[in-house]
């Protein structure tokens, strides 16, 4: 995200004109990293369905998907969970970032690796 202050006065507050053209910015930056996200996962997910990617290559595609996007604050949280915005975002707000103990669930690996997902 980037700071809210300029560059000759960083202790002056924003005026609306400011925080609108911030608020521009960031939906196009959220917008435009889902819009990548989501290209990048079905690309391989469905070349590796149709048989166009080996296991190995799936994996690999995968790791580098991880390696990519995992860096999200809501990546902990499992979606199956069923958690309410107030909850995602109170997780998202803790200073360890983690999910309440009672509400985490692992995410399995379903594919043949048997691995466990970060």
């Amino acid at each position: 995200m980037a700071p809210l202050e300029t560059p000759d006065d960083p202790d002056r507050l924003q005026s609306p004109k400011d925080m609108r053209n911030w608020l521009h910015d960031e939906v196009w930056r959220v917008t435009k990293a889902a819009e990548l996200q989501i290209k990048d996962a079905t690309d391989f997910v469905t070349a590796y369905e149709a048989g166009d990617l080996t296991p190995e290559e799936a994996d690999q595609r995968w790791g580098s998907y991880l390696r990519r996007w995992s860096e999200s604050p809501l990546e902990a949280i499992n979606p199956n969970e069923g958690l309410t915005d107030e909850e995602i975002l109170h997780a998202i707000d803790r200073p360890d970032r983690g999910i309440p103990q009672h509400r985490w669930t692992a995410k399995e690996d379903k594919g043949s690796t048997g691995r466990r997902r970060p």
